[in-house]
């Protein structure tokens, strides 16, 4: 029997200097925060590119021009969809969003991966697929960094309240799914870039990383880790 491949929805937004990624802005500079944030979302496409199923860029509103000439530029086999959201709105109502509308579009089931999680790899995808075939909702974290990953089968029970700013925001998830009665699994491996010093973590993850994007990646950092262990 053929497996079902989940849709791969991928969140992002445009960097703008000054704005994405103030974390590592605060110790590397804006212009090259939002360098690193470019880089990010290059890994997260290559990703995209060799997924064997639908995907689609989900982007504020205001970034819709870009993200369509992204999927112009980077789509394979079949046309990148590219969803747009209210980008003032909370993440709790931007993923109910987009389950409903990628729903009404006739797709059941999603990965989706956050645009700032380079360290995701293959093996991360493959996990959660199978995992999926028995579970309503997988949640893949990091105990320090927080969510990077985060699939589902059912529509997504009310996420109102979820700090998602907060590293423990997998346990809130999965409280709130489990008092909704889904199956959830837990698992944590993957992780987001939120600071300067996950880059040191990065360059150790990503050493004999072969993937172009996330090469030309760990070329950019090799001036920065002096920067970070200072």
């Amino acid at each position: 029997m053929k497996r079902f491949i989940p849709t791969l929805v991928v969140l992002l937004a445009r960097p703008r200097l000054g704005v994405c990624h103030l974390g590592l802005a605060e110790t590397l500079g804006a212009k090259r925060a939002m360098q690193l944030s470019q880089l990010f979302i290059e890994c997260a496409l290559e990703d995209a590119r060799i997924w064997p199923g639908r995907v689609v860029l989900a982007v504020p509103e205001q970034d819709r021009a870009w993200a369509e000439y992204l999927a112009d530029t980077h789509q394979q086999k079949q046309p990148w969809l590219v969803e747009c959201h209210d980008s003032q709105g909370l993440m709790s109502e931007t993923l109910t969003y987009l389950d409903l509308s990628l729903r009404e579009q006739g797709l059941q089931q999603f990965i989706y991966i956050f645009s700032d999680a380079p360290a995701l790899s293959g093996d991360h995808y493959r996990k959660a697929i199978l995992i999926l075939q028995n579970y309503d909702v997988v949640l893949n974290h990091d105990a320090i960094s927080g969510l990077s990953l985060l699939a589902n089968t059912r529509p997504w029970p009310s996420f109102s309240g979820i700090d998602w700013r907060s590293t423990a925001v997998a346990e809130q998830l999965q409280l709130r799914c489990i008092q909704s009665s889904f199956q959830v699994s837990d698992t944590q491996a993957a992780y987001v870039i939120r600071k300067a010093s996950d880059l040191l973590r990065l360059q150790h993850d990503l050493a004999q990383d072969k993937r172009p994007a996330r090469m030309r990646l760990m070329q950019a950092l090799q001036p920065v880790f002096s920067q970070v262990i200072a």
